[in-house]
């Protein structure tokens, strides 16, 4: 599975990300993996302020939702153990999760798909070193969107 994620905003500069995740086609593991690797990106980043989350994924926004006030939760065997870790470490950062409409337009949202259907294709053929390509043009398209 591929996963991509976007940081913008908070006096941060622009960050594209990818990463392949093997041995899973789980779309709401990938979903919220992604939405982890997002959120590690920002730990120990001083006076942020409210980090709020985006995703196409209703299923992951609730989870992460609930995971995030403590709540006990079904479904990924509860908050997956990774990100109970990444939960003590971000605790002081303000975090809000919202739902986007996917393949509507939303630039952000359309990057990060683009990043992970590459990085999965880019995978599946063997050419994981295109990865840093894929980043460097949904890069240079968001700059000038």
């Amino acid at each position: 599975m591929g996963l991509g994620w976007v940081i913008v905003g908070g006096g941060l500069p622009l960050r594209v990300k990818c990463r392949f995740l093997p041995n899973t086609n789980h779309i709401l593991i990938g979903e919220v993996m992604a939405i982890m690797y997002g959120l590690k990106s920002v730990v120990g980043v001083p006076e942020l302020g409210t980090v709020v989350v985006r995703s196409d994924s209703k299923g992951a926004v609730r989870l992460l939702t609930k995971c995030w006030k403590g709540e006990n939760v079904r479904g990924m065997g509860g908050c997956h153990e990774e990100f109970q870790q990444l939960l003590v470490k971000t605790r002081q950062l303000d975090v809000r999760f919202e739902w986007v409409k996917g393949h509507n337009g939303n630039v952000f949202n359309e990057a990060v798909d683009r990043l992970a259907m590459g990085t999965r294709r880019n995978h599946q053929m063997d050419l994981g070193h295109l990865d840093s390509e894929l980043v460097a043009r949904v890069t240079e398209d968001l700059k000038h969107s």
